[in-house]
């Protein structure tokens, strides 16, 4: 095993301020909006079901001293581990995309109405580029100030908004039954397209995989259970109207410093756009690698960012409101595939080999 790159703090930072950017810019027009008391005990029960889902690949990782779920597709077999790479590539290069079209739509719809959609596309896509090629380590160092200091952010936003939340807003999430609570656990299981990068990222932190990964999910989830009760408590129904309610809250939340807390959180939101399409990026290029043999240092950086900005200038043009390139099934497909089911064969054949034998002794 090579030595780690980046340490398990900064692995889970990176994750959660991929995870917690389609919170921030949640807009109920584009996806299904659920009551925040569902919204809640969904997430809860995502969270713990993707933290089960996921020990193939953890296990992969500790039985086979780090090493990550594309690393023991090519060893298990080249060609195979080849597609599976260029397979992932395009998944990720799409999803990137897809995050700088939402954000563009954000700041085009909430910031900077009426501003032309490719400058932001194009401005974001070459600092997010700039920011991968400074490597994973720059990353990783950035994310886990910008986590810190978002996560103070959101204590005083919360201290501030406390006293006006309104528990009358609060229902039982099985008002209208288990329906809706299923439905939104599904929801929030394959709309976590973040995950996709674990198999890439994962060897990077050494051996010891499960503690980022539960750092990851804990930290999501207090976001993911805090934002929605302000948003519910303090807002109620009132939310269901606005284009970008997160944004909505925070221009509510006052102290006597700070004449706007949203001007400051924008600047995070700003940061937490950049580490996340930067992520993907970063994970995209080291597939590419994989597939892309004869090749000079920085060539598939560039084709990686080229594509990326080219779909994403696509899917803003082609779907004003932004619509995921992936449907959410093929994502959820996607996700199983790579964090479940890939992991698995591999188990199975990295410890029995060929002729039922363990792999190191077959022949």
């Amino acid at each position: 095993m090579s030595q780690p790159i980046i340490s398990r703090g900064q692995l889970a930072a990176m994750l959660i301020c991929a995870r917690c950017f389609s919170l921030l810019t949640f807009a109920p027009r584009t996806m299904p909006a659920y009551e925040g008391s569902v919204v809640m005990l969904s997430q809860l029960a995502a969270t713990v079901i993707t933290w089960i889902l996921l020990q193939p690949m953890l296990l992969l990782s500790q039985k086979r001293d780090g090493m990550g779920t594309m690393e023991a597709a090519f060893l298990v077999n080249k060609r195979g581990g080849r597609l599976s790479a260029l397979v992932l590539w395009l998944l990720l290069v799409l999803l990137g995309a897809d995050a700088l079209a939402h954000f563009q739509y954000f700041l085009s719809g909430a910031i900077y109405p009426g501003a032309s959609p490719m400058i932001f596309v194009l401005l974001l896509a070459a600092a997010c580029g700039y920011s991968a090629a400074m490597g994973v380590e720059a990353v990783g160092r950035m994310s886990a100030l910008v986590v810190f200091a978002f996560f103070i952010s959101i204590a005083a936003v919360t201290a501030v908004l406390l006293p006006q939340a309104r528990l009358v807003n609060v229902t039982s999430p099985l008002f209208d039954g288990a329906r809706p609570v299923v439905e939104a656990t599904v929801s929030a299981l394959i709309g976590n397209a973040d995950l996709l990068v674990l198999p890439v990222l994962l060897p990077m932190c050494g051996k010891d995989s499960r503690a980022p990964t539960a750092w990851f999910l804990f930290g999501s989830l207090v976001l993911y259970e805090l934002i929605p009760f302000l948003t519910l408590t303090v807002m109620g129904q009132y939310s269901r109207t606005r284009l970008f309610p997160v944004y909505t809250l925070m221009t509510i939340a006052q102290v006597s410093v700070f004449e706007r807390l949203d001007i400051l959180h924008l600047g995070l939101w700003i940061l937490i756009a950049l580490i996340k399409v930067s992520v993907y990026l970063i994970a995209a290029r080291q597939m590419l690698d994989y597939v892309w043999v004869n090749k000079g240092r920085y060539s598939p950086l560039f084709v990686t960012i080229g594509s990326t900005a080219a779909a994403a200038l696509f899917a803003t043009y082609a779907a004003p409101e932004p619509a995921s390139p992936l449907s959410r099934m093929v994502t959820g497909g996607a996700l199983l595939l790579f964090a479940v089911i890939i992991p698995v064969v591999e188990l199975l054949i990295l410890r029995f080999g060929k002729n039922g034998q363990p792999k190191e002794e077959a022949k």
